[in-house]
C-alpha cells in the first residue's frame, strides 16, 4: 500500500519540515547527499522501493516494492556535539521500541543498530555524515524495515525476516514511520533516556561472540554498552572497547 503524504505529515512532529515520497529510487541515502548542501531543515525522503538499497559495510539492503519502509532523514541541527555512534544508537532504540510497542514482538538491537526478531534481521540502519572543519556538517540516517509477509532467497532466508512473518498484526506504514521518527525526536531533542532501553533490549548481552575486523578474528564475551554506546568485550588479551562501524559481529552459537 502506498504511503499517504498528507496522513503522514499530520502524524509527524513539526520538526520534520520537509517530506517527500517517491515511487522508486536507487538509494534514498544517496539522493539526500545530492541535495544536502542546499537544504538546512530536516528533510525526510521515503521510497516505495529501492533498486540499490544500502546497508552497512558496503552491503546491499533488499528493498522490494510494497514490502517495507525505506526512508532517509537529513539533519543538520542538533548533531555537532553528539557523538556519531550515539545518534546511530538513538535511531536503533527508536526503531526497536516502535516495532515492539506496535506489533507486540520481542525485537532486539544488535550492535550497532540492526534490529532482529527471533535471531533474524528485520531492520537495518545506515548513518552517513559529512565533516566540515572538524565538525559534522550534516547527517543522513537511512532506515530500512521489512514489514509485509515475504519470502527470501537462499542467501537471505536464514538471516532475514519481516514483521508480518512474525505476527498477524497489520498497521499502516504512516503509523510506524511517524512513531519511529517522533520517538527519535524525543530522544534527540528532549534528551529522553535511550541507553536504558538499549541495554534492556540488547541482543548480544552476555553473549560469546566473534569479531571480524579486516583479516583478523577475535573471540570474546560481551560485557556491556558504555555511556558512549561503545561495545565492551572481554577477550583473552583483556578488555576491548569497540566503536568502529567497520566491524562484523556474530554470536558464536549461530556462526
Amino acid at each position: 500500500m502506498n504511503i499517504n503524504k498528507s496522513t503522514l505529515r499530520n502524524l509527524l512532529n513539526p520538526f520534520y519540515t520537509h517530506v517527500e515520497i517517491v515511487e522508486e529510487t536507487k538509494s534514498t541515502n544517496d539522493d539526500l547527499k545530492l541535495v544536502a548542501q542546499n537544504i538546512n531543515e530536516p528533510f525526510l525522503l521515503i521510497a516505495e522501493s529501492q533498486t540499490s538499497g544500502k546497508g552497512r559495510n558496503g552491503k546491499s539492503f533488499y528493498s522490494p516494492k510494497n514490502s517495507g519502509i525505506y526512508m532517509s532523514l537529513l539533519i543538520k541541527q542538533h548533531i555537532s556535539k553528539i557523538d556519531f555512534l550515539k545518534i546511530s544508537s538513538m535511531v536503533g532504540v527508536a526503531v526497536c521500541k516502535s516495532i515492539n510497542e506496535l506489533y507486540n514482538v520481542n525485537a532486539k538491537i544488535k550492535w550497532i543498530n540492526d534490529i532482529l526478531i527471533n535471531d533474524k534481521k528485520v531492520a537495518g540502519i545506515l548513518c552517513e555524515s559529512s565533516i566540515k572543519n572538524g565538525l559534522v556538517d550534516y547527517l543522513i540516517i537511512g532506515i530500512g524495515i521489512n514489514i509485509s509477509k515475504m519470502g527470501f532467497d537462499d542467501e537471505l532466508k536464514e538471516i532475514a525476516t519481516s514483521i508480518e512473518n512474525n505476527t498477524n498484526l497489520k498497521f499502516d506504514k504512516e503509523i510506524l514511520i511517524s512513531k519511529i521518527l517522533n520517538e527519535f525526536y524525543n530522544i534527540l531533542i528532549n534528551n529522553h533516556d535511550f541507553l536504558t532501553y538499549y541495554k534492556n533490549n540488547f541482543y548480544l548481552n552476555n553473549s560469546d561472540i566473534e569479531i571480524l575486523l579486516k583479516n583478523s578474528k577475535i573471540s570474546g564475551t560481551v560485557l556491556d554498552i558504555d555511556e558512549n554506546c561503545n561495545l565492551i568485550v572481554e577477550t583473552k588479551n583483556g578488555i576491548l572497547k569497540l566503536n568502529s562501524g567497520e566491524i562484523s559481529i556474530k554470536k558464536s552459537k549461530i556462526i
